[in-house]
């Protein structure tokens, strides 16, 4: 998680971590130089500990919570079984005069909740009924997360607002655009919520220029995959597609500096770091309008569209692939200056420090 890992490195010289997640990623293979469900040294006052599948259980997380020393919790999700709902259960019986900051990773909005909706509206009641929630401090990343926790929420006692911390990306050197041709990406996890069968199917009418479009990301749904290669065997033979598997964390800027715009229809962003490198490249994005950076077009760093417009996706891939050099690079230029005045990292820093020194000293 990109998240958790900024966070980590710019405050582990004031803070001390200690991470508790899994050894595998989305692809159930066992991460490869660690020691599994033992704790491991990061970096200086970073420790982190990877569970073996067989051992993330209740009775595994009451013996870490019994054994290991801290002073506030940080949950990085809202609903994941063992990451997220029974670590807050036991807490609350446990420790319940420790603070718990819940981020939860727009998971709230209304595009992720429409994903299996009946299994989340059940558990939205039963954590309304049995006050699951009610004394944790919410973590939102943008004004528009912290309304849709107050969407689900509306008696939520303290949400503090504060961005993702980014990892820093250099604009790639001058991209060569040619008129009527485009070089596009996408790189995501290929679920529902990131809508890639969407964008095939705005790509699928573009009519007037030569698309090469690149996928990246596991697979996190296979069944939702093999709907977007029935699709992608029906795109004109102007439009060419290309899966190109998983990329690691420290070879995304190498990556988006091989392309021309970055596309992301997603349902749902609380921040995406995956745009924000985007645009750190200098490659302008089309987006939906379910993300913080709903301004873009006004910086001329590329497109935010509502997904009830879909040929308006069409229209804004067209439009970049008709710019000649000079009119891309205005927008490149955008991408990198308007993303740049966004971010204030350091600002971001201090403020994530003063957040859990106050709560921790309470």
């Amino acid at each position: 998680m990109q998240s958790i890992v900024s966070l980590v490195d710019h405050l582990s010289n004031d803070l001390e971590f200690k991470i508790v997640t899994g050894n595998t990623d989305l692809d159930n293979i066992p991460f490869r130089g660690i020691t599994p469900n033992t704790w491991m040294i990061y970096k200086k006052n970073v420790h982190i500990i990877y569970l073996e599948r067989q051992k993330i259980s209740r009775d595994q997380l009451v013996i870490l919570l019994n054994e290991t020393v801290f002073d506030l919790v940080y949950i990085n999700s809202y609903l994941s079984k063992y990451f997220s709902i029974i670590p807050l259960a036991l807490l609350n019986k446990m420790r319940p005069e420790t603070p718990v900051l819940l981020a939860p990773r727009g998971m709230l909005g209304a595009g992720a909740l429409s994903i299996k909706p009946l299994k989340k509206k059940l558990f939205i009641l039963f954590s309304k009924l049995r006050g699951f929630h009610d004394h944790v401090i919410w973590h939102a990343t943008s004004a528009q997360e912290k309304q849709e926790i107050l969407n689900v929420y509306p008696n939520a006692k303290r949400i503090e607002v504060l961005a993702n911390i980014p990892k820093t990306i250099q604009a790639a050197a001058r991209r060569i655009k040619k008129p009527g041709e485009l070089n596009v990406c996408f790189i995501s996890r290929i679920s529902t919520k990131k809508n890639l069968y969407f964008a095939l199917e705005c790509l699928k009418a573009c009519r007037n220029s030569l698309i090469n479009f690149y996928v990246y990301g596991p697979i996190e749904d296979k069944e939702y995959w093999s709907t977007c290669e029935a699709l992608i065997k029906d795109l004109p033979s102007t439009i060419s597609v290309t899966y190109s598997g998983v990329v690691q964390p420290d070879e995304v800027g190498a990556t988006l500096n091989k392309h021309q715009v970055f596309l992301l229809p997603t349902l749902n962003e609380n921040f995406g770091h995956s745009i924000v490198e985007s645009l750190q490249s200098g490659c302008p994005v089309i987006i939906s309008d379910q993300t913080p950076w709903t301004d873009v077009e006004e910086f001329k760093a590329g497109f935010s569209i509502p997904l009830t417009k879909p040929t308006e996706f069409t229209r804004a891939l067209e439009m970049f692939a008709s710019f000649d050099q000079s009119e891309y690079d205005l927008r490149s230029k955008g991408a990198a200056e308007y993303i740049r005045e966004k971010l204030k990292v350091q600002t971001t820093v201090d403020q994530y420090k003063k957040l859990f020194n106050d709560n921790i000293k309470n």
